[in-house]
């Protein structure tokens, strides 16, 4: 290396350590909730990845087990199929692991950048995998956690990584002991989805859907929410549309829903069972020209891309250098990496960024980015159903009572003084330092002038104008509705042309000013009651002009679950059914798309390079120049997320804690 550092490794920090045991420190691979992940120097010269878990972690007892618990796994399995461990001290008041340094893609990042693998690819890639998953069951451990972002496609082959949750394999069920399944809900096996004992084959069946991936760039199992994920994995069979001939028998019978039905890791190789094909077949995937073609920034809808020319995008040679530059650097505990923009670190870990683990409502950040938002549904132990969290410090700061049980959705006010949340159909405005009650009738007067249908209409969705003059709100009666805030009455009825007026109107899912004001953009959704209630699907976002009460454009007719203009106006950004689309705030027109799955939300960086979206598949951030996936916060369903004005941090949110979803807060910083 020299004494100039690699591309994708940011400089030390002067609070950061010069060296970690025996191991100088040159960098900064990754950071997150648990720790740090730094560049190292062997005493012999050799590069490693050092990884140091945070001083308050380790004194608490189930991180400091996990992480014990991760050595001893990639010990026991040794360095040819993972990442090989060098040295480790799981008894320091700052836990730390040492491994080889292992540069390379995740198979995740080589099929979301590069599409799906032809099945000789795909084939070879199963023979490494079934080596490495034989490696880890002949000493008596099981994975538990085998999915894309946990194989890596080093130059030697594919490395399975992130022993966190592996266990012995007499070591009992895949659950914990409150009973939250271990485990990625798309990856798992049928036994692990129904919290049974999950062996080696359990493995096998993960084996199933990771190749089915690398085939077709999704799931097999893939469904709008995790319930019907599970339900699926259990029930339904695989989708392998697209997948035929040998590989499509082998995908199959990996993903028999009975353990004893799948082939062992040695049968698998067993029926691979020509070596020099497989050694060929896996240099073709490294090296393919598939990979060497340029990275569509984003899908074009309105003409074709133009054929690249062959300078534009790296060659097979180079590849992994190119990847490097963007900011990817791979390691042996999980997907690491760096921002090419700004060198703000970051890492998945499991748990990186929880603050709480109960149903979460809603979030937002305070106007200077310092404070997080967040509001709960109060439970059995009294919970506080407000709460206000330091972001730098993630220290609790104020925790109160709503005025009537649930409390949801909080709006800052543009003032920064103050933020308004809904409250058993009510608004009531709160104090930004304390969460206190400031004023428990904000905006409206007389509810019932929301509609001549329901007396108490419940409200879904609200935001409040830039000058703090209107409340747009979504309720259950009939559509989104302008109010006064100064005269608390409602100042007009924005309902498309073709309703029929004489039914009530349900199914607003969001609304978003224009950052001037001068216009509104609302997202709608099916109508989740009967049918005496008309949905606002078929306008799935609808964009208003303010002053004029009329609509000015529809965007597209489908379920929409959340809308965001961008900073400067320009762009709008809707979330739904079918993924994430950027549209031109003027003409309404489409200029790009991507994620092709179901997205709960999303929300803009303050200076509009970058977008977060959260949903089915977990949290994740997009470069809008490029439309390449910068970051992967968590793979955990998640129905909020929120960027905070300054750009330092991002939060997610998800409810529903008597379903098989995992209920909480998170939050990350990005510097």
């Amino acid at each position: 290396m020299g004494h100039e550092l690699q591309e994708g490794v940011a400089p030390l920090r002067a609070e950061d350590p010069e060296r970690i045991g025996r191991y100088r420190l040159r960098g900064r691979l990754g950071a997150g909730g648990m720790g740090v992940v730094f560049l190292g120097v062997s005493p012999g010269g050799r590069n490693v990845a050092v990884k140091v878990i945070r001083a308050e972690l380790a004194h608490t007892p189930s991180y400091r087990a996990r992480f014990a618990r991760e050595v001893e796994a990639a010990r026991r399995v040794g360095g040819f199929h993972t990442a090989q461990v060098v040295d480790a001290d799981t008894e320091a008041d700052e836990p730390w692991l040492v491994t080889a340094f292992i540069d390379g893609p995740s198979l995740h990042t080589v099929v979301t950048k590069g599409g799906p693998m032809s099945a000789g690819e795909v084939l070879a890639l199963a023979a490494g995998l079934a080596e490495g998953l034989g490696a880890i069951h002949v000493c008596d451990l099981v994975h538990r956690d085998l999915k894309p972002g946990n194989v890596i496609m080093a130059a030697d082959g594919p490395r399975i990584i992130d022993f966190g949750i592996a266990q012995l394999t007499d070591a009992g069920s895949g659950v914990t002991s409150t009973g939250v399944v271990l485990g990625t809900p798309s990856y798992t096996s049928p036994e692990q989805a129904r919290a049974q004992l999950a062996g080696p084959a359990a493995d096998v069946f993960s084996l199933g859907s990771v190749l089915a991936f690398a085939a077709t760039g999704r799931s097999p199992f893939a469904a709008a929410t995790l319930p019907a994920i599970s339900h699926r994995i259990c029930n339904e069979q695989p989708d392998l549309d697209g997948v035929s001939g040998e590989l499509r028998a082998l995908i199959e019978a990996c993903l028999a829903k009975e353990p004893e039905a799948r082939p062992s890791p040695a049968a698998i190789l067993s029926a691979l069972s020509d070596p020099e094909n497989a050694t060929e077949a896996i240099t073709r995937l490294r090296e393919t020209a598939r990979l060497t073609r340029p990275l569509e920034p984003l899908t074009q809808t309105k003409r074709e891309p133009a054929e690249p020319e062959e300078s534009a995008g790296p060659t097979a040679r180079n590849w992994r250098g190119a990847l490097s530059r963007r900011g990817f650097v791979f390691g042996a505990f999980g997907l690491i990496g760096t921002a090419a923009a700004g060198g703000a670190a970051w890492a998945l870990w499991p748990e990186t960024g929880k603050l709480t683990g109960d149903d979460t409502t809603g979030i937002a950040f305070s106007r200077d980015g310092g404070t997080l938002i967040s509001t709960h549904r109060p439970s059995y132990n009294s919970e506080k159903a407000v709460r206000l969290w330091h972001v730098d410090t993630r220290d609790p700061l104020a925790e109160v009572d709503g005025t009537q049980g649930v409390v949801q959705n909080p709006v800052v006010h543009p003032d920064g003084k103050s933020f308004a949340t809904d409250e058993a159909i009510s608004l009531v405005l709160r104090d930004v330092r304390t969460g206190v009650v400031v004023k428990d009738e904000y905006g409206l007067d007389d509810k019932t002038d929301l509609s001549h249908f329901a007396a108490d209409p419940e409200i879904t969705f609200f935001a409040i104008s830039p000058d703090g003059v209107l409340l747009a709100i979504g309720t259950a009666s009939d559509g989104p509705v302008l109010v006064d805030v100064a005269g608390r009455k409602v100042v007009a009825r924005l309902i498309p042309g073709g309703y029929d007026t004489g039914r009530p109107v349900r199914g607003v899912t969001e609304v978003a000013f224009s950052p001037d004001g001068r216009r509104l953009a609302v997202a709608g959704d099916e109508p989740p009651r009967d049918t005496d209630w008309v949905g606002m699907a078929e306008y799935g976002c609808t964009v208003w002009d303010i002053a004029d009460r009329r609509a000015v454009s529809n965007l597209l007719a489908e379920p929409t679950y959340s809308v965001a203009y961008g900073p400067a106006g320009d762009t709008i950004a809707t979330a739904g059914k079918t993924g994430v689309r950027l549209w031109d705030a003027s003409t309404g027109d489409i200029r790009a798309t991507f994620m092709g799955e179901k997205t709960n939300s999303l929300a803009f960086s303050p200076d509009g390079r970058a977008l977060l979206t959260g949903g089915v598949t977990g949290v994740r951030l997009w470069d809008i120049g490029t439309g390449r996936l910068k970051r992967e916060l968590s793979d955990n369903y998640v129905h909020w997320v929120a960027f905070s004005p300054d750009g330092k941090a991002v939060a997610a949110a998800t409810a529903d804690s008597n379903t098989s979803l995992s209920p909480g807060c998170w939050l990350w910083p990005l510097g």
